[in-house]
């Protein structure tokens, strides 16, 4: 009896830890979405908290990095945001919108080469998409508005 009951509790064990992977993707999937929807209601702080939050659970999650960047610069913690664009970038190196906005984040920082160097890989690879951000932000920085 007591090898019967060994065995069904390394059993219940084993099914436990198997789904483990899945709960904290599931958790950091949640995490992300709550930080996206504070982004848009423009609490920022909160969002980057969130962000950080999944990416201790899953630290694949390109866009996560990406939003937190996104976040940070518009804290203007441009150095903070510089190094989520770069992880992001690093993850998914086609990433055409964290090449844009680090390339914001280092103009914004003085680093003109630095910038002229992510916007011109933005543009290599997406040409439209980047050239329409660019459109965006002359007609914000003309006639007002927010960047995001």
């Amino acid at each position: 009896m007591q090898h019967f009951m060994l065995k069904l509790f390394c059993l219940f064990v084993l099914l436990f830890l198997s789904f483990l992977p899945a709960y904290s993707q599931e958790t950091a999937s949640v995490y992300f979405e709550k930080a996206i929807v504070l982004q848009q209601d423009r609490e920022y702080e909160t969002s980057v908290l969130l962000c950080t939050k999944a990416i201790e659970l899953d630290s694949t999650l390109t866009g996560v990095y990406f939003l937190r960047g996104y976040n940070f610069y518009l804290l203007k913690n441009y150095r903070e945001a510089i190094k989520d664009f770069t992880k992001a970038i690093s993850l998914k190196p086609d990433y055409f919108e964290a090449w844009y906005y680090r390339s914001k984040a280092r103009q914004a920082r003085g680093d003109m080469i630095g910038s002229l160097s992510d916007l011109n890989q933005s543009r290599h690879i997406n040409p439209v998409n980047t050239t329409f951000l660019v459109a965006k932000g002359i007609f914000t920085s003309i006639f007002g508005g927010s960047d995001n």
